[in-house]
């Protein structure tokens, strides 16, 4: 955990209310080749105390994967736990004769940072894409404190530069891991 030298951002976290956001693609590559798995319940707990209130979470994946039998468990516990889901059909993208799947989520996940803007204080974002470095900046002349969780090897440096606060999952893995 370190202060990543972006803009300093005074937030009483007792009085905090935050928004946490989970890129599911994004965090479960970097999980995977970990070979490791995040707890969501413990997960939340470990930011209510560090941060404050979640006011409001949401968990961004891929149609395939949400309707993939082996989910339906982890489906299940995101809608207990309060965890909003958001499914996007992917896209088959050929390149270079390599077929994959990309469900792009990024565009959705800034709207949500800016629909609910006024709404939290703290905005801890589960990815290390560096797709969303304009949106925090934004965010953060906005007077928002954002927070980005991942692993660093996965994440961008403009990424882990730009946010208040930088979390490397494996320094809380002992607090939020099965």
């Amino acid at each position: 955990m370190k202060n990543t030298g972006g803009p300093i951002v005074t937030i009483n976290t007792s009085s905090a209310r935050v928004l946490i956001l989970f890129d599911n693609a994004n965090l479960l590559s970097s999980l995977q080749n970990l070979r490791i798995q995040l707890n969501f319940s413990k997960t939340l707990r470990y930011i209510k105390k560090r941060f404050g209130k979640v006011v409001f979470a949401k968990c961004y994946m891929d149609k395939d994967e949400f309707e993939s039998p082996g989910k339906k468990s982890l489906i299940s516990l995101l809608k207990r736990l309060g965890v909003t889901i958001y499914k996007k059909q992917p896209k088959h993208v050929t390149i270079g004769g390599i077929t994959i799947m990309r469900c792009d989520v990024d565009a959705v996940i800034v709207a949500d940072m800016f629909d609910r803007m006024d709404d939290y204080d703290i905005l801890i974002i589960f990815s290390g894409d560096k797709d969303y470095v304009y949106a925090i900046q934004l965010l953060q002349n906005k007077g928002k404190h954002v927070v980005a969780v991942s692993i660093s090897e996965d994440a961008s440096e403009s990424l882990i530069q730009t946010c208040d606060e930088y979390i490397d999952l494996r320094e809380i893995a002992n607090e939020i891991m099965l």
